[in-house]
């Protein structure tokens, strides 16, 4: 039913725009409606949040082969299951060398 409104509306606003007509004002109290409506749905799930959090998880031992290698902070890290070889490797620089850059020496 939603999907109906949402149509009339457009076809009302199109009806108006090739008329150059004004739009009457329950259709503006509709086209706010509709925005407000756009705007909840889009508090909903912000466009900055970490989506990869429904992910299924993977759980990862580090045992470091060297001794000099033995200082790495956490010994296991939970990561999504979508996470590469590459993540892990800048991962691992970041908390060794605090530089994600030298993953690839």
């Amino acid at each position: 039913v939603y999907l109906f409104f949402l149509e009339e509306i457009e076809r009302q606003i199109a009806f108006y725009k090739e008329r150059d007509l004004p739009f009457p004002q329950s259709l503006v109290e509709k086209l706010q409606e509709k925005k407000c409506e756009e705007e909840q749905q889009q508090l909903v799930v912000p466009a900055n949040s970490d989506l990869h959090i429904y992910d299924d998880q993977v759980a990862i031992c580090l045992d470091a082969k060297n001794k000099q290698l033995d200082s790495l902070p956490r010994k296991y890290i939970i990561c999504s299951s979508n996470a590469t070889v590459t993540h892990l490797k800048k991962l691992i620089a970041k908390m060794l060398f605090q530089d994600p850059c030298r993953y690839r020496t």
